[in-house]
């Protein structure tokens, strides 16, 4: 036993004269006994700015154009003994459409009879329709009746069936309708080119005054 324990003496003396020779080697180079490895630092991420995308431009609305009203149409008066288109002005729209009307304002005579010739610019209107009016009573006989598109003209002739008497009283001969043309500006005329009448004895009537009408284009 004692040969064990000198044994076991030896042994704990070299194992210690190892540790010290190990850690005199180790404070020769500056360097600990067991150096602990350093974990090398994570690069820092960088945050991705992130795309913003441009606001898109405020939409600028676009006015609607917008159509002036159409003027009220101007009246005419007339005077005793005249034959004259009423309205007297008027506006109407591109391709629009507007009627007129054949006036009389009998001079102490009855109308039995007429016939009434008009002209107008063929090249603004266009002529659609003649109807009789009411001056020569309900039920008006209609003769010549002509629309003649290309030159510009209406012919009309009327009598009335029955018995005239005098004097008569103001009334509308006949209603024109006319369309304006596409594209037409300015100012085009309707004009009363000749007038002729009967009396209650179906005799001519002298010194009739006319006038016609001027109808103007609203521009687009």
């Amino acid at each position: 036993m004692g040969n064990s324990y000198n044994r076991l003496a030896i042994i704990g003396a070299i194992i210690a004269l190892m540790l010290l020779l190990v850690n005199i080697s180790c404070s020769k180079t500056g360097q600990p006994a067991n150096p602990v490895p350093t974990q090398t630092p994570l690069p820092t991420q960088v945050a991705t700015p992130q795309q913003t995308q441009a606001p898109l431009p405020a939409q600028t609305a676009v006015p609607q154009r917008t159509q002036s009203p159409i003027p009220t149409p101007e009246l005419a008066s007339g005077t005793p003994g005249s034959v004259f288109i009423n309205p007297k002005s008027q506006t109407v729209g591109q391709a629009g459409q507007i009627k007129v009307g054949i006036e009389v304002i009998p001079a102490g005579w009855g109308v039995s009879a007429a016939e009434v010739q008009v002209s107008f610019d063929p090249t603004k209107l266009e002529a659609l329709s003649i109807q009789p009016g009411e001056a020569l009573g309900p039920k008006t006989i209609s003769g010549a009746q002509k629309i003649d598109n290309d030159r510009g003209t209406i012919v009309y002739a009327l009598a009335r069936q029955g018995e005239t008497t005098a004097p008569g009283v103001r009334g509308v001969l006949a209603n024109l309708e006319f369309r304006g043309k596409s594209g037409a500006t300015g100012n085009a005329k309707i004009e009363i080119t000749g007038v002729g009448l009967s009396n209650e004895n179906f005799e001519k009537i002298i010194g009739v005054k006319y006038e016609g009408a001027i109808v103007a284009f609203q521009g687009r």
